[in-house]
């Protein structure tokens, strides 16, 4: 068992109990994932990535825009018709997600939450908010692949990924201190004409 708590710089907490068989009592304010997770609803930046990274790609079932994908496991089984593409849509019907039948949904959380949550958690489906985004250090980014593993079942896997991660960054930070040449760099992406980049 593996209690889960996702946190918010604003104090906001939201907790889930991540196991194989469901407890006979839950802590208050906490809800079950039952794993290891067969189905995954992605719509988080960073999610398909992740998953691919441990080789769990089989187990994601819909995407938000096939346009944003680049995994290539994950783009043929698209086109297959084994992974749903909900498309460039502001916001996911209900009865959209309920054909999917995930049995979680990964998301940005942007604002107040992920809509129909509520009604989504009669039906059994589980929304996970992914707050990779947040993180101010590139391996606190990095870590939330241990996330990952332990929804599939790949918790050693992601363990050694983020450790060799961890390696080649300190590595990486020790040999740039004496590089004398320390190029500009932009980050972020382009859409038509404008340069969208993180705050700050």
């Amino acid at each position: 068992n593996l209690l889960l708590t996702i946190g918010e710089p604003n104090g906001k907490k939201d907790r889930f109990l991540l196991s194989n068989e469901k407890p006979e009592t839950l802590p208050n304010g906490t809800t079950w994932i039952q794993t290891p997770v067969k189905r995954i609803l992605t719509l988080a930046g960073t999610d398909i990535g992740m998953l691919g990274c441990l080789n769990q790609e089989l187990r994601i079932c819909g995407v938000s825009d096939r346009s944003t994908v680049y995994n290539k496991n994950v783009l043929k089984r698209i086109q297959k018709g084994k992974i749903s593409d909900f498309g460039q849509q502001d916001q996911l019907s209900f009865e959209q997600i309920i054909q999917c039948t995930p049995q979680i949904i990964t998301y940005s959380e942007f604002g107040n939450g992920f809509p129909h949550h509520k009604e989504l958690a009669k039906a059994h489906i589980i929304c996970l908010p992914i707050l990779d985004w947040k993180e101010t250090h590139p391996l606190g980014k990095a870590e939330w692949i241990k996330l990952y593993g332990y929804l599939c079942g790949k918790s050693s896997k992601s363990n050694d990924f983020f450790e060799q991660r961890t390696r080649s960054y300190r590595a990486l930070l020790s040999k740039q201190k004496s590089q004398r040449s320390k190029p500009t760099v932009f980050t972020g992406n382009q859409t038509g004409e404008i340069w969208f980049c993180p705050a700050g």
